[in-house]
């Protein structure tokens, strides 16, 4: 009964249509081959275990190491990727990924981190905001998250267009 019915399928179906449905499915096997593998490339900067473990977990992997390391080498567009994947993270996983966006803002430069921030939508700029303010209370504790304005005064203003800290 069911060889009929697949039969009956194939039938119908053209060899183009069964082409493509080979094709969408090798893609999918392939991806869903590659969930779980989390980031291939070690990160320059330490990132927090659950902040990892949260981005381990995405249903779409993403190389985020690479990524880490492509934003330090001054890639405005693996930085804005990057930025993008807070909304993955909750939690303590938020804390530490707010703290890695800290650590690559003070090291690759106010300009550079700002120029990332306006790519960004409004909602993702907000967010970003506070996993800024979440990333200078975590961590090594030597900068609060007043001290923001002063330290990154062009990554405020991108993330603040409307003046609101």
């Amino acid at each position: 009964m069911k060889s009929r019915a697949i039969a009956g399928w194939f039938a119908r179906v053209s060899q183009r249509q069964i082409g493509q449905i080979v094709s969408v499915m090798a893609v999918v096997c392939v991806g869903l081959s590659a969930c779980g593998d989390g980031t291939k490339t070690p990160s320059q900067i330490p990132i927090a275990d659950i902040t990892q473990s949260q981005l381990n977990d995405l249903l779409i992997p993403v190389d985020y190491g690479a990524l880490v390391n492509r934003s330090l080498a001054g890639d405005r567009d693996a930085l804005v990727q990057l930025i993008k994947l807070g909304d993955q993270t909750d939690g303590g996983g938020a804390y530490g990924f707010g703290a890695l966006l800290k650590d690559i803002a003070l090291d690759i430069g106010d300009e550079k981190f700002a120029v990332a921030c306006k790519a960004l939508s409004e909602s993702e700029r907000k967010l970003t905001f506070l996993m800024m303010e979440m990333g200078f209370e975590y961590g090594d504790r030597e900068l609060r998250p007043e001290d923001i304005p002063r330290v990154l005064p062009l990554t405020v203003a991108a993330l603040n267009p409307d003046g609101g800290t």
